[in-house]
């Protein structure tokens, strides 16, 4: 199962996983149902108690169990996402590899780094020309600091299949490795797949700095702003702040034309 606004809070960074669909959504079980939910009901709680109530009739079919699993991941029930993934590997339905990932994806979430890793890597073993694998391993890199590494994983996810969320820990690992073109690439790509990436603190933050080294600081302004409309209590951060004040005085000193 892709990776639906999935919050996986580890070292105190935020990642953020928006609009991660796959292609084939549209021939899934209840789609128009998931989409709904998606869309249309904005509190997880309540997302979560609908897409539950719709157990009779759009479960047992395996892509089911595979978004209550990420649902229950979000809400934080780790047990119940992997409990409810496992029921439906135990269905053998063609989503086993969706199954396969909730569990990863919730593993990595309550922090289990090394079963996520190794999930993770059974994945790219057995569906090679699947993003998920590859994406779940670039994210742990990315956690860990390895940033290279990460590239070269969420550079593989990417050929398979794109999405913001990708784009999005690629702004972040670019930013670190000081490749600032290339995170200004990244974050503009996770932009035109989804505009909801303004809400992310990290991915906005680190894609204003990187215009800062490139000198680009009405840009970075740009950024912080839409960062600010988009999530008003950033205001106080003062990490947020600094990079404010800092391209405010380089505005300031910059000639009139």
């Amino acid at each position: 199962m892709p990776k639906v606004l999935l919050a996986l809070t580890l070292g105190g960074t935020s990642l953020l996983a928006t609009d991660v669909m796959a292609a084939s959504v549209n021939k899934n079980p209840c789609n128009d149902e998931w989409e709904k939910a998606l869309k249309q009901i904005p509190k997880l709680e309540d997302r979560l108690r609908e897409w539950s109530s719709l157990g009779g009739k759009c479960g047992n079919s395996g892509i089911y169990e595979s978004r209550l699993s990420t649902l229950y991941t979000q809400a934080g029930l780790y047990d119940k996402a992997r409990k409810t993934a496992e029921g439906g590997l135990a269905l053998q339905t063609s989503y086993k590899k969706e199954l396969l990932g909730a569990i990863a994806d919730a593993n990595l979430a309550e922090q289990k780094i090394e079963p996520a890793y190794q999930q993770y890597e059974a994945l790219i073993k057995t569906y090679p020309d699947w993003y998920d694998g590859y994406l779940g391993i670039g994210t742990i890199k990315l956690i860990q600091g390895k940033y290279e590494e990460a590239v070269r994983y969420l550079s593989e996810a990417n050929k398979r299949e794109q999405f913001a969320f990708t784009y999005r820990n690629l702004t972040l690992a670019y930013h670190k490795l000081g490749q600032h073109e290339e995170a200004v690439k990244a974050i503009n790509a996770a932009y035109q797949i989804d505009k909801g990436i303004v809400r992310d603190r990290d991915a906005m933050l680190f894609a204003a700095r990187s215009y800062v080294f490139l000198g680009k600081y009405k840009v970075a302004d740009g950024f912080l702003k839409m960062l600010l409309q988009a999530k008003p209590e950033v205001a106080t951060d003062p990490e947020v702040a600094r990079v404010r004040d800092f391209v405010a005085k380089k505005l300031k000193e910059a000639p009139k034309s």
